[in-house]
Formats: C-alpha cells, sequence, structure tokens
C-alpha cells in the first residue's frame, strides 16, 4: 500500500510546477505585450534600391538609367513634382502598347526589391494613370462576411495543439483563423509611394508618400518565404515540371534556393506542383504515383 505521505508530497509537486508554468507563460505574454507597444513608437526607414534615371534628368531631359540606392529618399517635400522614370525599354507605359504588362513587370520587381529589405509591399488603389504601393501592414483585418459575432471555435492549445477536435461537439465547430495583419486603424503602417505613367514613360512621383515603417519591426530577407507569385515565369515552369517528374517538395524548395538564393516553405512548393490531374490518375502504375495518389489507391469509400 503507498504510503499517503508521498502521494501529497508528489502532488504538491506537481501544483507547484503547474505553477512555475504558468507564471513563466504569464512572464512571456508581458515581454510581448511589451515589445508590441514599442512598436508603435518605434520608426524606421524604408529602402528600395532599383535601376532608375537620375534626377538631374527631369532637367536635361537624359535618359540613362544606373542603380539608385534608395528611391524612398526622394519621397521627401522638397522634391515634389519631379519624376524619376524607370527604363521604357523594360517597362514600357501602359499609354503606350495599350496593355498594363510593363506595370505589371514593374510592380514584380519592386515587390521584390522591398522583400529583399525587410517589408512587404502591395499595390492597392489608384486611378487610370498612377497606382499606390503601401506595405502590406497598412491593410486593417477584416472579418469574412458570414463571420458570427457569438460563433463557438473548437478549442486550441499552444502546445502541440493537443485541445483541438476534443470530444464530439468540438469537431462540429468552426476553426479559429490566424491574421498578421492589424486589427485597429491605429496600428497601421502608413508608409506609401506612388508610381504613375505618361506617354515618355512609367515613373516615380517625387515628394509624395511616406519612407517610414511604423507599428512592426524590419524582417530579414532570410527569414521570410518569398511569395510564389514573384517568382520568375522561368523557374516557376522549372518547378512545375519538376512536379511532374515526380520530384519531391524538397528538390523543388532546394532547386530555388540554389538558383535564386529565396526561402521557399515545402507548402509553397506543392502548391506550384499542384496539379489534380496528375495526382488522381487511375491508371499509373504503382512507380509512378504520388503520396496522395498512393493513398487514394488504398482507401476504398
Amino acid at each position: 500500500m503507498m504510503n499517503p505521505l508521498v502521494m501529497d508530497l508528489s502532488t504538491v509537486d506537481i501544483t507547484n510546477k503547474m505553477v512555475d508554468d504558468r507564471y513563466r507563460l504569464l512572464e512571456a505574454q508581458e515581454a510581448i505585450q511589451e515589445f508590441a507597444n514599442n512598436l508603435k513608437c518605434d520608426k524606421w526607414e524604408g529602402k528600395l534600391p532599383f535601376i532608375s534615371s537620375p534626377i538631374t534628368a527631369y532637367f536635361e531631359g537624359g535618359m540613362e538609367f544606373h542603380q539608385n540606392e534608395n528611391l524612398l529618399l526622394f519621397c521627401l517635400p522638397q522634391y515634389k513634382g519631379l519624376k524619376i522614370y524607370f527604363n521604357p525599354c523594360v517597362y514600357p507605359s501602359p499609354l503606350i502598347d495599350g496593355s498594363n504588362n510593363g506595370f505589371e513587370q514593374l510592380r514584380i520587381e519592386l515587390e521584390r526589391a522591398a522583400h529583399n529589405n525587410g517589408y512587404k509591399l502591395c499595390c492597392n488603389g489608384g486611378n487610370k494613370t498612377n497606382r499606390v504601393f503601401l506595405c502590406q501592414c497598412s491593410r486593417k483585418y477584416r472579418l469574412p462576411t458570414h463571420h458570427e459575432k457569438d460563433a463557438l471555435y473548437r478549442s486550441t492549445s499552444l502546445h502541440n495543439d493537443r485541445e483541438n477536435s476534443r470530444g464530439a461537439d468540438g469537431r462540429t465547430l468552426s476553426r479559429r483563423t490566424k491574421s498578421v495583419l492589424p486589427q485597429s486603424s491605429d496600428n497601421t503602417c502608413k508608409f506609401r509611394f506612388t508610381v504613375e505613367w505618361d506617354v515618355d514613360g512609367i515613373f516615380f512621383l517625387c515628394g509624395i508618400g511616406n519612407a517610414e515603417h511604423n507599428n512592426h519591426c524590419r524582417i530579414q530577407a532570410a527569414e521570410m518565404c518569398f511569395p510564389a507569385r514573384l517568382l520568375q515565369g522561368a523557374h516557376r515552369e522549372i518547378l512545375k515540371d519538376l512536379g511532374g517528374s515526380y520530384a519531391n517538395c524538397g528538390v523543388g524548395r532546394n532547386f530555388v534556393f540554389k538558383k535564386e538564393g529565396l526561402y521557399f516553405s515545402r507548402s509553397q512548393v506543392r502548391y506550384l506542383y499542384r496539379d489534380d490531374e496528375f495526382i488522381y490518375n487511375q491508371h499509373a502504375t504503382d512507380a509512378h504515383v504520388t503520396a496522395p495518389g498512393s493513398l487514394l489507391k488504398i482507401v476504398k469509400f
């Protein structure tokens, strides 16, 4: 028979450990909240290196294009009314070729340059002759239209999500969603600049915008997954060919890093590999069936 005193002591040890764990969790939450509050006050200068015409070209009429270390310096008010043109041979004006191909290529290159400098750009707003570029953190999170105010959700936990889907009732409830977007306008980033075009080409509009980021920190490019939409067409096609040759997602991820030095997640590569007709081909041999296809052959509905 177990000694009651031993049982009591073990129970006390477990209780003390639970209290210590809770105390450390509260300390971590307070540290995270303090860091988030500091971000609201801290500002940092954005950087956007790009090939463009020098600022003197506006007066001299020259069209020589060189590497500009930071286009965002020309958001200052003293440069208002000036234009910095991008190469019209590479990025033709929509007013000249009648299509948006030149601007779309420029948008991709600008977003790639921003990604390499620790933030993400998004093109949002404008009219027939201009577009406004914002920081991704400038968008406020909006609830989905089907959201119910008093809706119940599945239980979740930070450690391995052990509480998720517990019980018959839990499995029928909605899943929680996550978002990195701010929940109020006071916590959004105010970074922005404008790109316009005329018959001479596409240009950076000087003297307008805000080159400072706030309410979020700069992220190292090596710590951000590169957006799949910005991958060049040739490399995108090669990735699809790798998927068609039954290469796993790790091979595709390593290919992108070797060629471009970009970090892709396996889920991003899997998205580019995706081909429903290929995966669910019922006539494929066992040696040429992908992992999802193998499961479908084993499981009978």
